[in-house]
């Protein structure tokens, strides 16, 4: 007859290989200030984000260097960007309202941006390619803000949270 095996004790049980053996772990939420199901009940002063909100810039705390622009001065702002950036090499990036993103331009030249309507509720069309065969014109709008993120990129927020983020190299710059 075998002998039995002493039932394992608490420790040995937190420490198996098992994936599945994680009954009773517990997320601890250290500075993210992100509480997961699996965590502590979040304090009532907590504000709640939306999966769609995360990563997006706060108005009130933008990155170092950035700047939101005043709505009067958008129309001016871009048309002085469009012809300070003419011909640079560009990269669109295109976020949805739900934070997937993708690459809509990459090494193509800028020709151009454009306000259309009054804000709030115009929309910003941008240009970027020369030949038939590889311009892009691609239009974000109702426009809820434009941030300078630094003196060649652009971030365009639109009233339905998609955004896009408009880079610039002079020809050339890797």
């Amino acid at each position: 007859m075998k002998p039995r095996s002493a039932p394992a004790t608490p420790t040995a049980r937190r420490k198996s290989p098992d994936p599945a053996s994680g009954k009773g772990r517990r997320e601890e939420v250290r500075g993210s200030g992100i509480y997961p199901a699996t965590g502590p009940t979040p304090p009532k002063d907590v504000t709640v984000k939306t999966p769609a909100s995360l990563g997006r810039l706060n108005p009130a705390s933008t990155t170092a260097g950035s700047k939101d622009l005043p709505r009067a001065d958008w129309k001016k702002y871009l048309n002085n960007f469009s012809s300070a950036h003419e011909g640079w090499t560009t990269e669109l990036q295109v976020f949805q309202p739900d934070q997937t993103s993708q690459i809509q331009a990459h090494g193509l030249p800028l020709d151009g941006l454009s306000i259309e309507g009054q804000p709030p509720g115009g929309s910003v069309a941008i240009a970027i390619g020369e030949e038939a065969g590889h311009h892009i014109t691609h239009t974000i709008g109702p426009i809820a803000r434009i941030t300078a993120l630094a003196e060649d990129e652009l971030e365009i927020d639109a009233a339905d949270l998609g955004r896009v983020v408009l880079r610039c190299r002079r020809p050339g710059q890797g």
